[in-house]
């Protein structure tokens, strides 16, 4: 799934994104450099240039987390700075996903020193972008920043319903693949439709993808909330109220666990708290977060309705640390590419335990 996104934003920057580059460069790009080195290992960066004013430019796209980063740029820099002799290189990481745990860039060893530079696009101002001559920026406007989401979408459908059929069919179809990584397909899907701008999903084999997994994601959380609100009024009809951590509990629940909730508090004579609490605790067999009860251990489960994946501790609390945003960012990736092959996420959780030399 990261590389579905790189690809697209690499084409996106190729097919030519002033707006972006000079905001990543700091200065306007002359022209592309060649991105293909001879070597026993084969190495291509996703963009070299040279800038108008003569520097060298590495810019490497980044959707996902990549152990060998640090090593992967410092095997860049050597055949991009000879085969332009020699000349100093700015490199450029620029992180497309959300924002994680941060770490230093670079290497720091006794005999070697090695840096670059990171920026996350969420950080960028999208407006730039949406200000552009170039198509290309303001699908790549999709990325930036944290404002309103539906109105950085019209802005930016507004950009492209000028363009020519093809140009634009082909433009809304990276704004919608692109989109996944803010989660906000449903939004463009909506915005596309209210301005009238029509795309054939069958030239985009992607997005029949794309489509299909909306569809079923839609199906399935239709019915998951469907339950989930029965349930609740079963247990407001019984207890009077339902508490706030009960509802939350509920509203996380998968279908097989609703099912089964309902089923037993149907059969239960009686209902109070504590009958409440004991059908309502994770399965000692089959679920794992009952092995997690134990300190240093993590339960990480994705909430559909916002596309948000939690990181909570054995008690259902969130935890908000290092490891936990980590946790998060990793699992973030995993999910997308298990959406992607068609399995319902909306189910999944994840039981991560601290080995016995602290490791996660």
């Amino acid at each position: 799934m990261a590389n579905d996104y790189d690809a697209t934003v690499k084409e996106l920057v190729w097919a030519g994104a002033p707006a972006l580059l000079g905001m990543l460069a700091g200065a306007p790009v002359r022209c592309f450099l060649s991105a293909e080195f001879s070597s026993v290992r084969q190495r291509r960066p996703d963009m070299v240039a040279r800038l108008m004013n003569g520097s060298i430019f590495h810019l490497e796209l980044q959707a996902g987390p990549d152990a060998r980063l640090d090593w992967r740029m410092l095997e860049y820099y050597g055949p991009i700075s000879e085969l332009n002799d020699g000349a100093p290189v700015t490199q450029l990481v620029l992180h497309l996903g959300e924002r994680g745990r941060g770490k230093p860039a670079g290497i720091a060893h006794p005999n070697l020193n090695f840096a670059y530079h990171v920026r996350h696009i969420s950080d960028l101002d999208p407006q730039p972008l949406l200000d552009s001559h170039a198509p290309e920026d303001a699908v790549l406007a999709i990325l930036c920043g944290n404002d309103d989401i539906r109105k950085r979408v019209r802005s930016i459908l507004a950009r492209l319903v000028p363009l020519d059929r093809r140009a634009r069919d082909d433009a809304a179809a990276k704004l919608l693949i692109l989109a996944q990584l803010r989660r906000a397909v449903p939004v463009v899907k909506e915005e596309l439709k209210s301005m009238a701008v029509q795309i054939n999903v069958d030239e985009h084999p992607y997005l029949r993808e794309v489509a299909a997994m909306g569809e079923a994601r839609g199906e399935a959380r239709g019915e998951i909330k469907g339950k989930a609100d029965s349930l609740l009024r079963q247990i407001e009809r019984r207890l009077g109220q339902v508490p706030q951590a009960v509802a939350a509990r509920v509203h996380g629940g998968s279908v097989e666990e609703l099912d089964r909730w309902m089923d037993a508090i149907c059969d239960a004579s009686t209902l109070d708290a504590a009958a409440l609490e004991s059908i309502l605790s994770p399965l000692s067999i089959d679920r794992p977060e009952k092995v997690m009860a134990v300190p240093g251990c993590y339960v990480a489960r994705l909430d559909d309705g916002s596309g948000t994946v939690y990181v909570l501790d054995p008690d259902g609390k969130p935890i908000d640390d290092d490891e936990a945003a980590c946790i998060g960012d990793m699992l973030g990736e995993l999910l997308d590419e298990l959406n992607r092959r068609g399995f319902d996420t909306a189910s999944a959780v994840f039981a991560i335990n601290r080995r016995s030399d602290g490791a996660l």
